[in-house]
């Protein structure tokens, strides 16, 4: 399955919720060619559950995070439930349109909330490659208002 896809994405979000029980929440969500990994939070802890690419196999493994400041674990934490898994799709057609490049190829997705300040908004970040540049897009959790925020 293509992880950066909305199918593959969803693939992966239901093997992570078939694993991991209602009301959990995530701190952050990566997605790169081999593998799709959740880091869920569990309590004052977190756990990283991998759903890999090529044989849909999910792995899960204990985690650590360091938080620097007066930030807490929950001021990063999502609802594994809040996920859209057409944002995939869609924030890829749009960056790809954006970057003008025919050989366009993600590289990793992150989805994450900003610093504890501020906004605090739900956005992925988007690192991909094309037309020989580096390129990165930031969009809101849904996969609309991408912006190319450097290269």
């Amino acid at each position: 399955t293509d992880p950066f896809t909305s199918a593959g994405f969803a693939a992966a979000i239901e093997q992570v919720k078939d694993e991991v029980s209602q009301g959990h929440e995530l701190t952050r969500l990566f997605i790169n060619p081999v593998q799709t990994q959740f880091i869920v939070r569990r309590g004052d802890g977190i756990e990283a559950y991998s759903v890999r690419a090529d044989t849909e196999e999910l792995t899960q493994a204990d985690a650590t995070i360091t938080i620097s400041g007066n930030a807490k674990i929950g001021d990063f934490a999502f609802a594994l439930d809040a996920l859209d898994p057409a944002a995939v799709d869609r924030m890829l057609s749009a960056a790809h349109k954006q970057s003008g490049a025919a050989d366009f190829e993600p590289n990793v997705l992150s989805l994450e909330r900003a610093i504890p300040c501020g906004s605090r908004e739900l956005r992925w970040t988007i690192n991909a490659e094309g037309g020989g540049r580096n390129l990165t897009y930031r969009a809101a959790a849904d996969g609309t208002g991408v912006e190319n925020i450097g290269a």
